[in-house]
C-alpha cells in the first residue's frame, strides 16, 4: 500500500467504513445515537467550542469501535475455535468501547446541561 495516491488510500479507508457498516450492528446504533445527539445539540445551539468537544467525542467512539472491529476480525481469522485468551482480548476491547461511549455520553450531557 506504500506510494499509493491519496485518492486510492482514501478509497481503502472508505471501503473499511463500508465493511464495518454492513457487518456491525453497533455501528448502526452509533449512527442513530449520534444523529439524535446532533439534533439535540442543534436545538440547544451551543458555542463552537462545545461543538468541537461533541464532534471529537463522537469521532473518538467511532475510532475505538473501528479498532475493536478490526482486531476482532483479525483474531477470528487466526483463532476460529474458541480460545480463552482471545476471549479475554475481545472482552477488553469491548470494555474500551464502553469506556469511550460512557465518557462521550458524560461530555454530551454536560454540554447540553450547560447550554440550557
Amino acid at each position: 500500500m506504500k506510494n499509493q495516491s491519496v485518492w486510492k488510500r482514501l478509497g481503502f479507508a472508505l471501503n473499511g467504513l463500508r465493511c464495518v457498516y454492513k457487518s456491525e450492528n453497533s455501528i448502526v446504533m452509533y449512527i442513530v445515537g449520534v444523529s439524535l445527539a446532533t439534533a439535540i445539540m442543534g436545538y440547544v445551539n451551543p458555542d463552537p467550542r462545545s461543538w468541537c468537544i461533541f464532534v471529537l467525542s463522537a469521532a473518538f467512539i467511532l475510532c475505538v469501535e473501528l479498532i475493536n472491529t478490526a482486531v476482532e476480525y483479525f483474531l477470528d481469522e487466526f483463532y476460529p475455535e474458541y480460545n480463552e485468551t482471545v476471549g479475554k482480548v475481545k472482552d477488553i476491547l469491548s470494555g474500551a468501547a464502553l469506556v469511550a461511549t460512557l465518557a462521550a455520553l458524560i461530555c454530551f450531557f454536560l454540554l447540553v446541561y450547560t447550554q440550557t
